[in-house]
C-alpha cells in the first residue's frame, strides 16, 4: 500500500495531466454532435466510391500528394461508417495528443513545469485555431501533421541532448510522415533548427554546445528531401496544374508580409475581418467588433516594431516564439484567399510556449496570484469563443443533416438513375449536393436551381425538393412504378 506521502506525490504528478484532459473534453465535447460540412463530403465521396483499396487511396487525390489523410479517412469509414460524431471525436483526440507534446516541448524550452502546463492549457483552448479542431477535411490534416512535427522535434532534441541516444532515423521518418500528411511538413527541419538555436540553453550541463557534425547530421539530408519532394509535387504530381487551375491561389507580392502580420495578430485576438469569425463577434457585441477592427488596423503598423524589439531584447524564449511562428506560417503567407484559422494550428504551439513563459514569470506571491487570475480569464474568454463557434456549427450541421437525410430517405426508395432538384437552397448549403450522393448512390444526381420556375418538365426519373421557411420539403416525385419499392 502506498504511504500518504506517496499518494500525495502521485496526485501532484497526475493532477495536471488529468486536468488537461478534462479541459480539452470540456472545450470540445460539443463536436460529438457535429455533422459533416463543406469539403468533408468530397472526402467521403472519394472514400466511398474511389478509395476501395489502399492502392486507390494512395493514387486518387483531390489536391496535392498527401496520402496519410486519405488512409485515415478510409480507416475511419471502415470503423465509423458515416457517424460524423466519431470522426470529430477522433480529431479531438489528435488535438489532445498534440497538446500533451506541447507540454514536453514547453518544458524543454522554458525549463519550468508550471510554464509548460500554462502553455498546454492555452494551446488546448485558444480560439485562434478553432477551425482545425472543428472541421474534418480542413482541420484534421493540420492537426495530424503538427502532431508528427512536434514528435519529430522532441525526438530530435533528445537525440542532440542525450549522450548515446541518436534516433535520427526516427526523427527523419516523423518529418516525412508530416510531409505526407500536409504541405505544412516542409517546415519541419526549419523548426528543428529554431529549437536548436533558440529553444535550449547555450552551453553548460546538461545541454552542451552542439558540434558542427551534429548540426550537419541532423539537417543536411533535408536538402535532398526538399529537392525531391518539390520536384515531385511540381512535375510528378503536376502541382503546377493545380495552382494554374485555381485550386491553390498563391503568388508573390506585398500580401505575403501583410498575411504574416495578420496571422500573427490572430494568434492573440480573433480576426474580426474574417468572414468566418466576424458573425460570431458581431452577435456577441457590435461595440467589441468595431473595437477589434480598429485595433487590427493600428496593430498592423505597430506589430513590426514590437516584434523587432522583442527579438532584440526579449531573450531566448521570445526569439524562439517569434522564429517558430514565422517559420510555421511560411507555407500560408503566399495564399491570396481569406485567412483561415486552421493554418494557425502549428504556429499556435510556439505562441502558447511564449504565453506559458510570460504567465509563469512573476516570482512574488501577489504577482503570481494576479498572473494566474489573468491567465484563467484569458482561458475563459477562449472557452466562450469556442462555445460560440460550436453553437454555430451545430446549428448549421443540423440543417445539413436534415436536408441530406430528407432527400436520401425518398431517393433511396428508387432504383436506377435519378435526378434530384433542390429549389432555392442557400449558397452556404451547396455542399449538401455532394452529401446527398454520399448518402444515396452515384446514380443519383442532385442539381440546385434558383426557383421553381426553373424546374424542367416533370420526369419519371426526377424529383424536386423546395427550401421553404428553413425547411426542405418534397415538391414532386416520380409516380409509383416498377422502379420504386
Amino acid at each position: 500500500m502506498p504511504t500518504p506521502a506517496e499518494r500525495e506525490s502521485l496526485v501532484r504528478r497526475a493532477g495536471p495531466w488529468l486536468g488537461l484532459v478534462a479541459l480539452v473534453a470540456l472545450t470540445f465535447y460539443p463536436v460529438l454532435g457535429f455533422f459533416f460540412a463543406q469539403d468533408d463530403f468530397g472526402w467521403l465521396l472519394l472514400a466511398r466510391y474511389r478509395w476501395t483499396s489502399v492502392a486507390n487511396a494512395l493514387a486518387v487525390y483531390h489536391g496535392s500528394f498527401t496520402p496519410i489523410p486519405n488512409l485515415l479517412l478510409v480507416v475511419g469509414v471502415r470503423l465509423f461508417g458515416l457517424a460524423a460524431g466519431l470522426f470529430h471525436a477522433a480529431n479531438a483526440l489528435f488535438h489532445l495528443a498534440a497538446t500533451v507534446l506541447v507540454v514536453f516541448l514547453a518544458r524543454r524550452v522554458t525549463g519550468r513545469r508550471d510554464a509548460a502546463f500554462f502553455a498546454a492549457i492555452f494551446f488546448a483552448t485558444t480560439l485562434s485555431h478553432w477551425e482545425a479542431v472543428m472541421w474534418l477535411a480542413g482541420g484534421t490534416p493540420q492537426v495530424v501533421a503538427s502532431l508528427f512535427l512536434l514528435a519529430a522535434i522532441l525526438v530530435g532534441a533528445r537525440a542532440v541532448e542525450a549522450p548515446g541516444f541518436s534516433p535520427w532515423l526516427a526523427t527523419f521518418g516523423l518529418f516525412v510522415l508530416a510531409l505526407l500528411t500536409k504541405e505544412t511538413g516542409v517546415v519541419g527541419p526549419l523548426l528543428l533548427l529554431v529549437y536548436l538555436v533558440f529553444g535550449r540553453e547555450r552551453g553548460g550541463w546538461p545541454l552542451p554546445r552542439l558540434a558542427w557534425v551534429q548540426w550537419t547530421g541532423a539537417l543536411a539530408p533535408w536538402a535532398l528531401v526538399w529537392t525531391a519532394y518539390l520536384a515531385f509535387q511540381a512535375y510528378g504530381f503536376n502541382f503546377v496544374r493545380l495552382v494554374s487551375g485555381g485550386m491553390y491561389k498563391a503568388r508573390l507580392g506585398d500580401h505575403v508580409i501583410l498575411n504574416g502580420l495578420r496571422y500573427g495578430l490572430c494568434l492573440a485576438v480573433p480576426d474580426a475581418s474574417s468572414p468566418h469569425t466576424a458573425p460570431h463577434i458581431q452577435a456577441l457585441s457590435s461595440l467589441l467588433y468595431a473595437g477589434l477592427i480598429s485595433s487590427e488596423s493600428v496593430a498592423m503598423y505597430v506589430a513590426p516594431l514590437v516584434l523587432a524589439w522583442l527579438f532584440w531584447r526579449g531573450g531566448r524564449v521570445a526569439r524562439f516564439v517569434i522564429s517558430w511562428v514565422a517559420v510555421s506560417l511560411v507555407p500560408f503567407v503566399f495564399l491570396t484567399g481569406p485567412l483561415a484559422a486552421r493554418y494557425l494550428y502549428l504556429a499556435s504551439a510556439g505562441f502558447a510556449i511564449g504565453v506559458g513563459a510570460l504567465f509563469a514569470r512573476p516570482v512574488s506571491r501577489w504577482a503570481r496570484r494576479v498572473s494566474v487570475i489573468v491567465f484563467w480569464t484569458v482561458v475563459g474568454v477562449n472557452l466562450v469563443g469556442n462555445r460560440l463557434a460550436e453553437h454555430t456549427r451545430l446549428a448549421n450541421g443540423a440543417v445539413r443533416l436534415t436536408i441530406v437525410a430528407t432527400v436520401a430517405e425518398v431517393a433511396n426508395r428508387a432504383t436506377g438513375p435519378l435526378t434530384v432538384y433542390l429549389v432555392g437552397l442557400p449558397d452556404k448549403y451547396e455542399d449538401v449536393v455532394q452529401g446527398i450522393v454520399v448518402w444515396t448512390r452515384e446514380s443519383v444526381t442532385p442539381i440546385r436551381v434558383s426557383d421553381e420556375a426553373s424546374l424542367p418538365p416533370r420526369s419519371t426519373e426526377a424529383m424536386a425538393f423546395v427550401w421553404r421557411g428553413g425547411r426542405i420539403e418534397l415538391k414532386t416525385q416520380p409516380p409509383e412504378r416498377g422502379s420504386l419499392d
